[in-house]
């Protein structure tokens, strides 16, 4: 029989096995004064930890199940929930929160920093504008009406009475609204804030999240994002695999039966629904920016998209349901085009060429729709980019770019896919731009990942006469700037963006032989050109960032083209 932790056999794998070495979590850490985002075999790669000196609790004792409606019942009253404390249960707890941080303590809480309470609710209101839009935890009213009771000036030093989940979800709340207030240039990276209140979220974290309730799903989605931004030790795929699962055992992703909405207020249906759908947001990110499956598949999903409660403008509301719709559609990218089985599953031409022009369709009408929602918005300031042209315009060329490069549907892309693609990566690439002058492009892991995608394409397409080479000189050189952007943290981008830079020269030298009448040799040219792409993707390769299954195909292709010219 299985639990909810696996079957008996399984949980049998966490009691101690001496004969067994152990894998050290801190080979999963960078080396002193090293910068650099967790590689993907460690994204992918559950530590193995060294054994507990306890024994596995019989079956019995970890599943302790009760009816339905008590659990769920429970589930939104934390005062009079009642953790389980069994022994199995705190092995397996202790096991998700090393996975989670990839480390054997969690990071000491740093020096005291000057803290009013003006300050604070600032960066609580950057959360709220910005990234609970985009995962909607958060009843706004309610948060708000909670925060103005903390004692800010003593908040800091002991939570007194405060429930240890609501400090881990503030301190979290605002360590994430500092990450925007600092990629927006409101406040200084310098003054750490951000480092400060991670650090004393995750003195708490054993403690705020038992990854059995909804409480836990929230206390997860915001650790998620902060991971996002930390580039050393919080392993965003490991909190969302986790964190889907709870989800999926709990319920979340099917309409809520009525027996037990019977139980619960209409705010708390409306707040289980939107919970789910920060869920399934951060999953189809994730997802998109690996090139990996998603968690939640589009079939297993019932639940009803958000509504407005407590008077709420129906503006914020578009935008997280206009949020939802894009990862849907990315999500079908993934399933439909870039499934290694989706030549099986569409074996003729007709099928593939319905499931590229029903998706098309989705991502036109997602367009059409989002250029609607950004003339009617007035936008937040120079906070939030959600409400941006730039970012509307960036995520739909960049979608098109998913749909149109090589893929387990279309291994080798028509000519005119070919074309399209080019224009796309381009165009993708113009707007990603706007919005880093604009300081509207954070500067994550996810979004490096996404832009690195962007960079293989336009390589590939350069390699295959897609884009007008002297047409888009001034396209290549932004890939530097850009690139360069991201070096602080992740060096590797430097050596990409150099990559790049030799072929802005190399660009720049057919421009001006063009202009004095010379005509350099095109086979050259291209394997001057399959040169550069075989260093690029060296590069990815020394650094283990292994993104999209799919660029096999890209690589391949491009290596076995001059064979031919021969």
């Amino acid at each position: 029989m299985n639990g909810p932790f696996g079957s008996s056999k399984e949980l049998s794998s966490f009691a101690p096995q001496p004969q067994h070495p152990f894998m050290s979590t801190q080979q999963f850490l960078p080396a002193p004064g090293q910068k650099y985002l967790p590689t993907p075999q460690q994204q992918f790669q559950t530590p193995v930890l060294p054994p507990l000196s306890q024994k596995p609790a019989p079956l019995h004792n970890l599943v302790n199940r009760t009816t339905p409606g008590r659990v769920h019942s429970e589930l939104f009253d934390a005062s009079t929930r009642k953790l389980d404390h069994e022994p199995g249960i705190d092995l397996i707890h202790s096991n998700l929160v090393h996975t989670i941080m990839g480390n054997k303590t969690p990071t000491p809480p740093l020096e005291p920093l000057a803290i009013n309470k003006d300050l604070a609710l600032q960066f609580v209101k950057a959360y709220l504008d910005h990234n609970n839009r985009s995962y909607p935890i958060l009843n706004e009213k309610e948060f708000l009406g909670k925060v103005a009771t903390v004692d800010f000036d003593s908040f800091f030093q002991s939570r007194g009475n405060l429930e240890a989940s609501f400090f881990f979800e503030l301190n979290m709340i605002m360590a994430i609204g500092c990450t925007t207030l600092e990629r927006a240039g409101v406040i200084d990276k310098s003054k750490g804030y951000s480092k400060y209140f991670s650090s004393k979220s995750m003195s708490l974290l054993t403690s705020a999240v038992s990854f059995q309730d909804i409480s836990s799903v929230r206390s997860l989605v915001l650790l998620g994002i902060y991971s996002f931004f930390d580039p050393k030790g919080l392993y965003s795929w490991s909190i969302v695999g986790i964190l889907t699962r709870i989800a999926v055992s709990l319920g979340l992703n099917r309409k809520i039966r009525d027996v037990e909405a019977k139980r619960m207020t209409p705010a708390q249906i409306e707040m289980r629904h939107r919970l789910f759908w920060a869920v399934f947001n951060m999953d189809r990110l994730i997802s998109t920016s690996f090139g990996r499956p998603v968690a939640i598949r589009d079939d297993d999903i019932n639940v009803p998209l958000p509504e407005p409660i407590d008077g709420e403008g129906v503006e914020t509301l578009n935008v997280t349901r206009n949020i939802i719709e894009m990862r849907r559609i990315e999500g079908m990218i993934l399933t439909s085009v870039h499934c290694v089985k989706s030549s099986e599953i569409y074996p003729t031409a007709e099928n593939k060429d319905e499931v590229l022009s029903k998706i098309r369709q989705d991502i036109e009408k997602w367009y059409s729709n989002s250029r609607l929602l950004s003339s009617k918005s007035s936008q937040k300031g120079n906070i939030s980019f959600l409400e941006s042209t730039a970012w509307f315009s960036a995520r739909y060329y960049h979608m098109l770019m998913l749909l149109y490069r090589p893929s387990y549907l279309f291994p080798k892309p028509s000519l005119n896919n070919l074309e399209i693609l080019g224009r796309a990566c381009l165009q993708n690439l113009s707007f990603t731009y706007n919005l880093y002058t604009s300081n509207l492009l954070p500067l994550n892991w996810i979004t490096l990942y996404r832009f690195l995608t962007t960079c293989t394409t336009i390589l590939y397409c350069l390699c295959h006469w897609s884009i007008d080479l002297v047409e888009s000189k001034t396209d290549i050189h932004l890939c530097v700037e850009i690139l360069n952007g991201f070096s602080e943290n992740w060096y590797f981008a430097k050596r990409c963006a150099e990559v790049f830079k030799t072929i802005d020269d190399a660009i720049l030298d057919i421009s001006m032989s063009s202009s004095n009448g010379q005509i350099q040799p095109v086979d050259q040219l291209l394997v001057d050109l399959m040169n550069t792409s075989s260093s690029y993707h060296e590069i990815l390769f020394e650094n283990e960032v292994d993104i999209w299954y799919g660029d096999d195909f890209m690589i391949s292709d491009v290596k076995k083209k001059p064979e031919s010219e021969d």
